[in-house]
């Protein structure tokens, strides 16, 4: 017993001797004094237990769980940031090579769009503005119909005539003045230089000129379409009406009235004759050549009667006779007159989106200060306008109307990124290296996101493709 005594004072003298005085535990009773490693044994597991119990209350003896399954946000995530290291990787080839070598690039676009475009002009460049092309979806049995009647038959598919109506805005038309002004439309028709050559090869026979020519469907008929037999009639309103009031012409043809006036009014009586009519109806049919000799007939007839129009509107004497005029070619005439119209607007919007640019990223600083660098945005675009319609002209896309919009959409468009670029160039740090570092970091931050609005751009255009009106699927 002496013996164990001794050897646990020695212990406790060596123990006091590593250990500092404040850092040995003080206890009422000797004996339970426990050494320090004991204390630990004790108390480790208990505090390992508490931890484990805090970060997962379901674990078992303090045993983390670390293989729980992805959710389906995060493999979306990965995989997205996957298919974005490619998309980076080429945008940040594209814009480091652009502008380590700034003017081989410039010069480059710029001689590729201009080829383009010129290409395009001198090969398969058309403009399309027949509406039963643009507007019936391809396979159509109209269309079908249509061309068979052209290949196949000698009819026309196309009603070749030029049409000329006369009114006084509503008024009562009757009367020897307008009669008058009518041959007057009508003989001016019958005068154009085309006129004898295209109706010359017509099947109907003028009995009373005996000759071949354009059969007419006028008021002027009860006169055998003649302005001679025409100025032996009295100059009275009265004969003219007795003689326009007659159920057949002279040739012995009946009188169709609703086909020669508008509203027309008879007083139903023994004598028949017209009260009131609103309007003249003239029809002059055409025949439907091979050449473009007819269509240049209906331009002549257009023209004609439109100058005609002009003089009846400047008449000194106050007579508010109408003259209106449709043709064949008369849609496609006023669809081409919009486009040519159209055009200039064009470089009216390149104008202003350039100031409003340059304004924009202008500066009070000679350094600081880019207005040209908005100026070139705009003209970058531009560029990518004369690209793209080149392209479509050398594979035979027709211009439309449709087309025309074009332009203004991609004006707005391609200045968005412009101002997003220059948005998130301006946020680097300019200590942060030159300006090819700069522009990296740019391309970091905002390179995936521009390029996927133009891919999504593309593909929503592109589904136009799948449409079956040609004037969406050129679009």
């Amino acid at each position: 017993m002496a013996e164990s005594n001794v050897l646990y004072e020695s212990q406790r003298t060596a123990f006091s001797e590593d250990v500092p005085k404040d850092e040995i535990p003080v206890a009422a009773d000797s004996d339970n004094v426990k050494e320090p490693e004991m204390q630990a044994e004790e108390t480790a597991p208990l505090e390992v237990a508490d931890q484990t119990d805090n970060d997962d209350p379901k674990s078992d003896c303090g045993v983390q769980n670390n293989a729980s399954p992805l959710s389906f946000s995060q493999i979306w995530t990965k995989a997205i940031l996957y298919m974005h290291k490619p998309v980076l990787a080429i945008v940040q080839v594209m814009t480091q090579f652009a502008a380590r070598n700034p003017w081989p690039t410039i010069g480059l676009v710029t001689a590729a769009s201009l080829a383009l475009i010129i290409i395009g002009f001198a090969t398969n460049f058309s403009v399309d503005v027949d509406e039963n092309r643009l507007w019936t979806p391809f396979g159509s049995r109209a269309i079908q119909h249509m061309d068979w009647i052209n290949d196949e038959t000698s009819f026309s598919a196309v009603d070749r005539s030029a049409s000329m109506f006369f009114h006084e805005d509503g008024k009562d038309v009757l009367g020897y003045r307008q009669v008058a002004r009518i041959f007057e439309a009508v003989e001016g028709v019958r005068n154009l230089p085309l006129f004898e050559e295209v109706c010359s090869q017509d099947t109907y026979v003028d009995r009373y000129e005996n000759k071949n020519t354009c059969e007419l469907h006028c008021v002027t008929r009860f006169w055998n379409n003649s302005l001679a037999l025409f100025e032996e009639t009295p100059k009275t309103d009265e004969a003219v009406i007795e003689v326009i009031s007659a159920r057949s012409f002279p040739e012995g043809r009946p009188v169709g009235t609703d086909s020669l006036f508008g509203h027309a009014e008879r007083n139903n009586v023994d004598d028949d004759l017209l009260t009131e009519a609103q309007l003249y109806f003239c029809r002059i049919e055409l025949p439907d050549l091979d050449d473009e000799t007819h269509m240049d007939l209906e331009k002549q007839i257009l023209d004609y009667v439109l100058s005609l129009r002009s003089k009846y509107e400047d008449d000194p004497d106050g007579f508010a006779f109408r003259a209106e005029v449709a043709a064949a070619r008369s849609f496609s005439d006023e669809f081409e007159r919009a486009i040519l119209k159209d055009l200039p607007l064009v470089p009216i919007v390149f104008i202003i989106m350039s100031v409003f640019t340059a304004l924009y990223f202008a500066r009070r600083h000679p350094v600081y200060s880019r207005s040209l660098l908005g100026v070139m945005a705009v003209v970058s675009i531009l560029l990518s306008i004369m690209s793209g319609f080149g392209l479509l002209f050398c594979c035979g896309v027709p211009f439309t109307s449709m087309t025309q919009l074009l332009p203004f959409v991609l004006f707005g468009i391609g200045l968005d990124d412009a101002f997003i670029i220059m948005g998130s160039f301006s946020r680097t740090d300019p200590g942060q290296g030159n300006t090819l570092e700069r522009i990296r970091l740019t391309m970091d931050d905002i390179g995936v996101p521009i390029t996927l609005t133009s891919v999504t751009s593309t593909a929503a255009f592109s589904i136009g493709c799948l449409s079956s009106i040609p004037a969406v699927f050129w679009l």
